[in-house]
């Protein structure tokens, strides 16, 4: 951790984190109990895992194409405003 904490850019100095490992099983989980909470865990994983990259690339693209849509939305609606204000001062001018 303290290497990981060094890569920073400043440095993260050691005292201003810490690492407490919390144990997830308590020690009188049988080892049938535990092989089924790691074939839950497997179907779990499994399922995070459940896009291809093509998938990926769309959801990707779509993503894209929203952000580069409400952008030019807002771009759009301050240029309307632009043009209203310098009408108004073009107006008050003559």
């Amino acid at each position: 951790m303290n290497d990981l904490m060094s890569r920073y850019s400043p440095p993260v100095p050691r005292h201003r984190y810490r690492v407490q490992f919390v144990p997830v099983l308590s020690p009188d989980t049988t080892e049938e109990d535990r092989e089924e909470l790691a074939k839950v865990d497997t179907r779990r994983q499994a399922r995070l895992f459940q896009y291809n990259i093509q998938e990926i690339a769309s959801l990707t693209r779509f993503e894209a194409r929203n952000r580069r849509d409400a952008i030019i939305s807002r771009l759009k609606t301050q240029i309307a405003g632009l043009k209203q204000t310098i009408a108004l001062s073009k107006q008050k001018a003559s």
